[in-house]
């Protein structure tokens, strides 16, 4: 695994001589990307409730959806509502708050390790945390009695007092070596004793921990290159990946703003190999609110980089501005150190929003070298593929009655090309996900992602959650803003069309699926053409929102370097 095969990307493409190298194998934090994804799949759910209904009982549907949403739960089917609807509602008039119980399913996930011998995986793993977390004051927690995750909190009141005159309202629990980052002062977290409640961010909320959980923090510092290799080295010595195994040669951080993530460029030496990586920072609405944004514009859009290889392949056209943007404005200076270092493998690499703007980096580049417009020959048979977690679906497969393809000439010709590059990329490029993961569904799998949000709320319906929500307010509000996007905006069939056209995403990576059934886990590789083939199975987990949240974070969080190890 992780060797490289005969034939080059670029001969496999065109039939040239060298160019871009296929490698076989390459076996994935970002705690706001769950939030942030959630968030727009929650969005693409509730339209699609509206998609059911027509004219005047459509209007009525979203006032019902209104209230219904403001008490935890939006279901996506309006034959299917007067007991879920019911129970819900019950329970929230009544406040009878449920504090969050972790299931089988979810311990063991939780108590679970990826274990990998392949310590480019582990490298990546680290570089898509380091690339997320620098800058940031963090907390590395450990639930104190060894029990594999910490009780989370939305409010201080939630947690059991010393007098034990209140019981604990657990929102959810976080897995035991998960980073989050501290909202309290350094001087707050002194004067703290073990049993009292610190201030965290953690999945995009704001929340709390007993102090005792903690085990490290690290202190925010300047965002810059120096830092960021720091976070990265002690990342990658925390995973037992330190330096005997790896050496840092040099690092490159675009710290990004408000309006954008972070991207990082690494040159690593891995068992005598010199490798150089590309990474973009997941989503993380609390510092990049327009991430949310950037996550569900999923507008497919025709891609200059690569149009000439793969005109009917399009792209998710928030992210892929994205890197095009970077593409353009740093491409010379990327290349420059590859060819500095004398760089045998790139690897693009991230979590979740990240790891799908690595994905259409990965495509760029074969497009770029396929066009022949590499800067530096001291390239020319660099290795390329993508090693990306929890990455959602970033590429649309154009329909063969799509105008956007009528004027094309040899579409034989172009549909072999397309064949050739796809079975490229799938054999150099890795996407790993964990069991129920919402994100790498999106946008393309519907059938899947529409009855798992309706799970995340009706469980959120009898979450601690409730208990913060002004509802009068919220469902005035709501109501007010449903009913006139209903009156301007929206057609009977409209939602409906969207949801199928959206079925045209798909993923061209191998995907290493980690499965968490009712009784066990199990590890499978599964082809990304055959990814939409697993269906849709309920959790039933009372707390399936902190379940889901979890398979987001699993990777790479869980993704440790043992010699050992098979995979």
């Amino acid at each position: 695994m992780g060797q490289p095969v005969s034939k080059s990307a670029h001969a496999v493409v065109s039939g040239g001589k060298t160019g871009v190298g296929v490698i076989v194998g390459g076996l994935k934090i970002a705690g706001g990307a769950a939030a942030g994804a959630v968030g727009g799949a929650v969005a693409g759910a509730a339209l699609g409730y509206h998609g059911a209904k027509t004219g005047e009982n459509m209007k009525a549907a979203a006032m019902d959806v209104a209230k219904h949403a403001a008490a935890g739960g939006i279901e996506a089917h309006m034959n299917d509502k007067s007991a879920v609807w019911g129970a819900i509602g019950k329970a929230f008039a009544a406040k009878e708050v449920q504090s969050a119980e972790p299931s089988a399913r979810f311990t063991r996930l939780t108590e679970k390790i990826y274990h990998t011998s392949d310590n480019v995986v582990v490298t990546c793993a680290c570089i898509s945390s380091a690339v997320y977390l620098t800058g940031v004051r963090t907390a590395t927690l450990k639930e104190a009695e060894n029990r594999g995750a910490t009780s989370f909190f939305l409010q201080k009141d939630h947690m059991e007092d010393r007098e034990k005159t209140r019981k604990n309202i657990v929102f959810t629990y976080i897995q035991d070596r998960t980073k989050v980052e501290m909202l309290d002062t350094k001087e707050t977290y002194d004067a703290a004793s073990d049993f009292d409640a610190i201030n965290v961010r953690s999945a995009g909320i704001s929340g709390y921990v007993r102090k005792r959980h903690i085990r490290a923090i690290r202190e925010a510092r300047d965002v810059n290159a120096q830092t960021f290799q720091e976070e990265l080295q002690n990342a990658l010595d925390q995973r037992q990946l330190g330096r005997r195994h790896v050496e840092i040669l040099e690092t490159i951080l675009k710290s990004g703003t408000s309006l954008k993530n972070p991207v990082a460029v690494c040159v690593i030496k891995i068992s005598g190999n010199t490798l150089g990586f590309v990474a973009w920072a997941g989503t993380d609405i609390a510092k990049r609110p327009m991430d949310l944004m950037t996550d569900v514009s999923a507008t497919p859009a025709c891609c200059p980089l690569w149009y000439d290889m793969c005109p009917r392949v399009q792209g998710h056209s928030a992210m892929m501005a994205h890197v095009q943007g970077d593409f353009t404005m740093y491409n010379e200076i990327v290349q420059g150190v590859l060819a500095k270092h004398k760089c045998q493998d790139l690897i693009f690499t991230g979590h979740s929003l990240g790891g799908g703007c690595a994905l259409l980096a990965h495509m760029i580049t074969l497009g770029q070298v396929e066009a022949g417009k590499l800067i530096d020959e001291r390239l020319k048979n660099i290795l390329v593929r993508s090693i990306v977690f929890a990455a959602p679906m970033p590429f649309f497969q154009v329909p063969d009655d799509s105008e956007d393809i009528q004027n094309l000439k040899d579409l034989d010709k172009i549909k072999e090309v397309e064949h050739k590059v796809k079975e490229a990329f799938q054999l150099t490029s890795v996407n790993f996900v964990c069991g129920h993961d919402i994100v790498p569904r999106l946008p393309g799998h519907p059938e899947f992602t529409r009855p798992a949000v309706r799970e995340i709320f009706r469980s959120l319906g009898t979450s601690a959650l409730m208990s913060l929500i002004p509802v009068e307010k919220a469902v005035d509000l709501t109501e007010k803003v449903v009913k006139k996007f209903c009156d301007l905006m929206l057609s009977k069939s409209t939602l409906d069309d969207t949801f199928e056209a959206l079925k045209g995403y798909e993923h061209f990576s191998t995907i290493r699926y980690v499965d968490n059934t009712e009784t066990e886990i199990n590890y499978e590789v599964i082809l990304g053409k055959d990814f939409k083939k697993r269906l849709y199975e309920e959790t039933r987990d009372p707390s399936a929102y902190s379940y889901y949240f979890l398979c987001h974070t699993w990777f790479p969080a869980k993704v440790f370097f043992n010699a050992t190890a098979k995979s």
